[in-house]
Parts: structure tokens; C-alpha cells; sequence
């Protein structure tokens, strides 16, 4: 069994498809304002997320490379610093076999 953390939720995931940050967000709602300002029509919805032609995956497909770059910065999470952003997405994306290591850097196959 794995298990993914995105600290503090998966917001925090989103978030990286447009920056970096590492920032401790003490709570969702601060992730997901952080989260609105790049996508502005952002909400915590089924609807949201999976909406014919216009879903979550497509908002966020070309912008995917970006947020594994920016994942691969991360250290291992850090129990003495539990608040600060963090997310392991990057893990799933290895175990469905989405990723291909080039040159210590993990990419889109």
C-alpha cells in the first residue's frame, strides 16, 4: 500500500501546475484561495472537476510538465515542519506508469 500526502489537501497539487511554493498553509481554504488566483472559476465541486469538455484534467493537461517539475523539488515530507506545502503526486503518476526518468528528472512518457 502507498500512500499519497498532499499537505495541506489537493489543492496544494493544483496549485503546482502554475508555481512552486512551499508555503505552510494552515488550513484548505488557504490553498484553495492561492489555488483561485490562477484559476479563477475554481470550486470543490463534482461538477468542477469532472464537467464534459471543460473537467479538471483538461484546465490543468498542458500544465501537467510544470507541476511535476515542481513537485521533484520537494524533499521528503518533514514531520518536525508538518504544515508546510507539500505533495507526493508525483508517486502516483510513477506506480500508473505515466513517467519516464531522463537524466534524474521524471517526464511524461
Amino acid at each position: 500500500m502507498t500512500v499519497i500526502i498532499n499537505q495541506p489537501c489537493i489543492e496544494f497539487w493544483l496549485l503546482l501546475h502554475f508555481e512552486f511554493t512551499q508555503a505552510p498553509f494552515d488550513d484548505c481554504g488557504r490553498a484553495e484561495s492561492r489555488l483561485k488566483s490562477h484559476l479563477t472559476d475554481y470550486s470543490k465541486s463534482q461538477k468542477y472537476y469532472t464537467k464534459e469538455g471543460d473537467d479538471i484534467y483538461l484546465k490543468l493537461k498542458e500544465r501537467l510538465p510544470t507541476a511535476i517539475a515542481n513537485s521533484q523539488r520537494f524533499a521528503a515530507f518533514d514531520l518536525e515542519t508538518p504544515d508546510k506545502g507539500y505533495s507526493e503526486m508525483l508517486e502516483l503518476f510513477k506506480i500508473l506508469g505515466l513517467l519516464k526518468e531522463e537524466k534524474g528528472m521524471w517526464v511524461l512518457k
